[in-house]
């Protein structure tokens, strides 16, 4: 049975990890492993994660009503909505697909944690190196097809241990994007 300090030990590993190109999930699952805690059916997980999600649309209500009431009347507000839509696309099958998989294999093994968090930083490392400078400035302006990419690579965050952020941000850079327009692809 979680205890209200594991819960809270969970919630500032939580805290912690949502934010930087690291895997929170897998620091929630490595942390719950350590703490003598079984997430029965992923449920507080999900729950922790869902008060993550509600804190980024806290950090970008000013960004996301713009957006919303400019759907009527602006075509930039309509392509940012398109472009969202569109990155959001590769992960309705894949999610669908492999959701048993995922769930049941990479979950419960820790070598892939662990190896997806070596393999990512790597990634990223290598990215930053040798990826040419960015033709996309502003999310906004992401053509569909980049937008799609990184949709793409947003579905690797289906591992554990590959964050959500970092696949984003990789996937931005490799479509060349700059830092700031990739990480907007993720909140």
């Amino acid at each position: 049975m979680l205890t209200y300090l594991q819960a809270a030990l969970l919630g500032v590993v939580q805290g912690l990890t949502e934010f930087l190109p690291i895997s929170s999930t897998a620091h929630l699952l490595i942390g719950g492993q350590l703490l003598g805690y079984e997430d029965p059916g992923g449920a507080f997980t999900v729950m922790i994660q869902l008060g993550s999600i509600l804190a980024l649309m806290w950090l970008y209500r000013e960004r996301i009503l713009t957006v919303v009431r400019g759907l009527p009347a602006r075509p930039e507000a309509r392509r940012f909505t398109v472009m969202l839509f569109v990155a959001f696309l590769p992960a309705l099958p894949a999610g669908a697909l492999l959701a048993d998989f995922v769930g049941t294999v990479l979950y419960e093994s820790p070598a892939v944690y662990a190896w997806a968090f070596v393999v990512g930083g790597v990634v990223m490392l290598i990215v930053e190196r040798f990826v040419g400078p960015p033709v996309v400035r502003e999310a906004d302006r992401t053509p569909l097809g980049r937008a799609f990419g990184i949709g793409l690579f947003q579905t690797l965050a289906l591992v554990p241990g590959v964050s959500r952020s970092g696949a984003t941000i990789v996937g931005g850079r490799l479509m060349r994007l700059d830092r700031a327009a990739a990480a907007d692809f993720f909140s």
